[in-house]
Formats: structure tokens, C-alpha cells, sequence
């Protein structure tokens, strides 16, 4: 009976596993306190708190669209730094974002980053985005075949990790059209594949390869794309990362906590 028992706290522990909150900001506090940095801050078109365009509360988060500071076409971006995530931990990112216009020549997307020296800048190692592209993006489909061509009417994902052999960006083309409504974005990533769901709807045909799963850490995440996007906006809200430990991690704590009530047992 003992053993059942244990058993069942080990089978507990593993199936009770928490996710780990790793950032959030829905923008309430009317700044970006939670965050790092902001590229450039000198530049004019920096990320802007507003309150007439909201997904939830009194306050969102807008990326401007043009530029206008006579810096090539860079713009501002918003970006966080945090411990890097564990190569072998699931990581769970949702974000809410709404363009200014659907269809046409602009790009605005939320990126997941890797850097050599595990903080925002310096040498970039590994990248995933999700959001909307304005040039030529990949179509891969169940048995892995991709073809090429540009799609300005449907949400696209970029990756670009060591290890995979078809990096670029790619249509979530089974998804629905972009709007100018509030759209949910969730970019789910393990150590098998990397899935990116559009209002709930699976974008991609098939998982994307994780690459290189022993070295992939994300460390920073990044709002906005630094590149103009034809005057049109971006608004974005509601956004929470989080890590999931290993499943084999959670057995093997579940199976520890176990073992102690066990030995606690026979005193």
C-alpha cells in the first residue's frame, strides 16, 4: 500500500508541474519600468505607452511605423533581458498584437533572442519571430517541403537556429488572414518542434525543427521589428513568458520526494 502510494506523489509531482513565469507586462504601470531597454532611445520613433488602443486594462504598448529620424530605416525597439531559459526547458510565449492596417508593406512581430554573451546586444546567436513580414517568406508543408514566395495578407514565423536546415521566415499559412483586430499569438517551443498558433488556430502545417536543442537558450525578448514598416503601427499587449521545466527533470524530483517519504517513513 505504502508503495502505491508513493508512487501515486511521484506520478503527482511530475503531472503537477508548474510552469515558471519568466516576463509579463500587460503595460498597467503606464511605462516600460519592466523592461531593460530601448534600442536608440534617441531616435524619435520609440516604442509609446497609449490608452486608446487596449487589449485589456487602461494602457497598451504601440511600435511606430515610419521613420522619420534620417537613421537609415531603423526604429526604436523594446527589448527585456533575463537568465537564459534552458536548452532542454519548453518555453511558452503569448502576445496579443493589432496592426494599424492588415494586408501590405510592413513588418511588426515579437522575437525571442539568443546572444553569445546571454544579454540583449553584442553578437546574436539564434533568433525566433512571430508577427508580420513584408518580403519573401517559405512554405513548408507535412513531408517537409518548402517552396518560396511572398504572402503580405498572412502572419509569418522566422527562425533562424543553429542546427536547422531550412532557417528563414515562413507563412503561417494555415491560419487565418491578418486584420486589424486584436489577434493572440502563442509561440510554443520544445525540444522537438516549434509550433506558433494564431487565435488558437495551428499556423504552421508542420513543427519546425528546434535545431540544436543542447545549445538553444533564449535570453531576451524583443518587441518590434528595428526596420520601417511603411507608416503603419503596431499595437501590443498582454504579453507573459514562461518556461516549463523537462518532463524528465520534474520524474526525477517527483521520484526524490518520493524516496525521502519513503526513508522518512521507515524511522
Amino acid at each position: 500500500m505504502k508503495r502505491i502510494l508513493l508512487l501515486t506523489f511521484a506520478i503527482a509531482a511530475v503531472s503537477g508541474a508548474q510552469a515558471v513565469p519568466i516576463f509579463s507586462d500587460g503595460f498597467e504601470s503606464g511605462d516600460f519600468s519592466n523592461w531593460t531597454g530601448t534600442v536608440s532611445p534617441s531616435e524619435p520613433e520609440k516604442p509609446f505607452i497609449q490608452n486608446s488602443v487596449v487589449h485589456t486594462g487602461n494602457f497598451a504598448a504601440s511600435v511606430p511605423g515610419a521613420n522619420t529620424g534620417g537613421v537609415a530605416t531603423v526604429l526604436d525597439r523594446q527589448y527585456v533581458s533575463f537568465a537564459p531559459i534552458a536548452a532542454t526547458d519548453d518555453i511558452n510565449l503569448t502576445f496579443w498584437m493589432k496592426l494599424d492596417a492588415a494586408s501590405g508593406n510592413h513588418r511588426h512581430y515579437m522575437e525571442l533572442r539568443s546572444y553569445a554573451n546571454d544579454v540583449f546586444g553584442g553578437s546574436l546567436d539564434q533568433i525566433i519571430a512571430v508577427g508580420a513580414f513584408n518580403s519573401t517568406t517559405n512554405s513548408i508543408d507535412g513531408n517537409g517541403v518548402v517552396t518560396t514566395s511572398t504572402n503580405t495578407s498572412k502572419w509569418q514565423v522566422r527562425v533562424g537556429l543553429s542546427g536547422y536546415a531550412n532557417n528563414g521566415w515562413f507563412v503561417l499559412d494555415q491560419a487565418a488572414n491578418r486584420t486589424t483586430d486584436w489577434t493572440r499569438f502563442e509561440l510554443k517551443v520544445t525540444t522537438s518542434g516549434i509550433n506558433v498558433y494564431v487565435d488558437g488556430v495551428l499556423g504552421n502545417a508542420s513543427a519546425y525543427n528546434r535545431g540544436n536543442s543542447t545549445t538553444w537558450t533564449a535570453d531576451s525578448l524583443v518587441m518590434g521589428s528595428g526596420l520601417t514598416s511603411a507608416s503603419i503601427n503596431a499595437n501590443f499587449d498582454d504579453i507573459n513568458l514562461e518556461a516549463v521545466p523537462e518532463p524528465a527533470t520534474m520524474v526525477a524530483l517527483g521520484f526524490g520526494a518520493a524516496a525521502l517519504m519513503r526513508k522518512r517513513s521507515k524511522k
